[in-house]
């Protein structure tokens, strides 16, 4: 499977919790949802590329690839834990207010004013139906500029990230002037 599947069926799996959260908490502002799950998503993306190191680092030979351990290992300390504490922070902060929002509602506060309409068994049969034939769930307009905001940031970050040539260079100054 390629990274681009991965990436792919990882956003499908997280459309489907979108959406089932937004049943769930049907008061709740979109944004929030969507806001917590491309956060998981982001965090789920720095454990795949850890990953995918990690599967490079179990092929090193030594002693010849002792270098190349070093720079793993500043790279997981420079880049992965700090994007990984960025991202658990960021859940935490959104988990602990959709758990506000559920409690809410279960107590009965984030229900006034609106009726709920009961579901009719055909039209909970032909939706039902609808999503079993088409794996692709539609986004409400609010998830997509969130979506779009998180994707532009992270061309954003990428564009003006150190490269591993200039990490390399910056290892290479430091070992000479020790």
């Amino acid at each position: 499977m390629t990274d681009k599947d991965v990436i792919k069926r990882s956003l499908l799996l997280m459309r489907s919790c979108i959406l089932a959260v937004e049943k769930a908490l049907p008061n709740t502002d979109p944004e929030l949802i969507g806001g917590f799950f491309a956060d998981l998503l982001d965090l789920w993306e720095t454990g795949q590329q850890l990953d995918r190191e990690l599967k490079k680092l179990k092929k090193f030979r030594f002693p010849r690839d002792r270098e190349k351990l070093y720079d793993v290992l500043i790279w997981i300390d420079a880049i992965q834990v700090d994007m990984a504490s960025y991202w658990i922070g960021e859940v935490k902060k959104d988990g602990r207010k959709l758990r506000r929002a559920l409690d809410k509602l279960e107590r009965g506060e984030g229900t006034k004013g609106r009726r709920e309409k009961p579901m009719s068994r055909q039209r909970g049969k032909r939706i039902t139906d609808a999503r079993s034939k088409s794996p692709e769930v539609a986004l409400r307009p609010a998830q997509k500029v969130e979506l779009e905001k998180r994707l532009k940031t992270l061309d954003r970050n990428r564009a003006s990230a150190v490269t591993w040539k200039q990490l390399r260079a910056e290892l290479a100054r430091r070992r000479g002037s020790t």
